[in-house]
């Protein structure tokens, strides 16, 4: 995967099947493209929530977990994936979203999917249903796997970003920035 690309595939707000369930996820860049007015929950893992989504319709709840771009899961997922699973199993309309709908985005779906269907390979699954570049570090894939009591493959380990490759990839878009001033 390149994560130096500077064209991101879009993800304005897809369906996703989760056990028998929909489950909408998408980027927060791609915001001008929602519409929110049937949606009955937010799943929040950016680290911020637009005031817009009042103008797009929302009236609902939101359930926040920030995670950090491009970091691991820190304190009580498992609870924050329960209550918005309970939501889903009480017929609520779900949408969750990061800043570009990879990392985080698919680290939730994945973590929903670990622990509703119990796949071998949770990642492989959401990636089938939703994308194939979500879930983007090692630390945000222990944490699945964990979900599923096995550790993390080690195809995995050796494609997904570890702090030296984010390190690294900070530092490319710094220097890109710098460039184009």
């Amino acid at each position: 995967m390149n994560y130096l690309s500077e064209n991101p595939c879009p993800h304005p707000g897809q369906k996703v099947v989760v056990g028998q369930n929909i489950v909408s996820a998408a980027g927060l860049m791609y915001r001008l493209r929602w519409n929110l007015t049937d949606i009955d929950t937010l799943a929040v893992l950016a680290e911020r929530i637009p005031a817009s989504i009042w103008s797009m319709g929302f009236t609902g709840t939101i359930f926040a977990h920030p995670l950090s771009d491009l970091g691991g899961v820190n304190g009580p997922w498992e609870k924050f994936l329960e209550k918005i699973w309970q939501e889903v199993v009480d017929g609520k309309r779900i949408f969750a979203f990061c800043e570009g709908g990879h990392g985080r985005t698919g680290t939730f779906l994945a973590s929903l999917i670990a622990m509703i269907e119990k796949p071998d390979d949770p990642i492989a699954v959401m990636r089938e249903r939703y994308c194939q570049r979500a879930v983007e570090t090692i630390y945000q894939a222990e944490r699945i796997f964990a979900l599923v009591g096995k550790e993390v493959p080690e195809y995995y380990q050796k494609t997904l970003l570890d702090q030296t490759k984010i390190a690294a990839i900070l530092e490319y878009w710094k220097n890109q920035a710098l460039t184009k001033k």
